[in-house]
């Protein structure tokens, strides 16, 4: 049986904005509309912590969620608006990365926090690196850049 998951966004990019970023912590913003699903908090976290895999290995690996080793949601979205994120690396080796992730609201009280861990593989012919590594470069800088949230 095949299934669909729809989430209306844009490329399924929830990120808006990549703002600091060094080899331990990257931080970023994201503007939730009212009543958001929780997947779309999740997605938002995954994406942070994935980006800074990507980053650090210049874009020269394919990083994808492996598992979210815990994940608690300390308070209710309260409707639209910005939320800011945050990701620290906690462990790393050459394949695999852990991440302490935490989402906030603009009043900066913590709304979820967890520990994600991604995996990471070289590009090959399913994952195909002309492709993916370009878009990942791409939207990475337009994140970096774009102050107005559309990549």
């Amino acid at each position: 049986m095949e299934v669909t998951i729809t989430s209306h966004c844009r490329g399924f990019v929830l990120l808006d904005r990549i703002g600091t970023i060094d080899e331990n912590i990257i931080n970023g913003a994201v503007f939730l509309p009212n009543n958001v699903p929780l997947f779309w908090v999740i997605e938002a976290m995954a994406q942070l912590g994935g980006m800074h895999a990507r980053f650090m290995h210049d874009f020269n690996l394919h990083v994808f969620l492996l598992k979210i080793n815990r994940l608690d949601f300390l308070s209710q979205i309260t409707g639209k608006g910005w939320y800011f994120l945050w990701a620290e690396l906690r462990a790393a080796s050459d394949k695999a990365f852990s991440y302490r992730v935490r989402m906030t609201s603009p009043q900066d009280s913590t709304l979820a926090e967890g520990m994600f861990c991604f995996a990471s593989r070289d590009y090959d012919h399913v994952f195909q690196e002309d492709k993916l590594k370009n878009h990942y470069k791409e939207l990475f800088t337009c994140l970096r850049t774009n102050s107005n949230g559309v990549c």
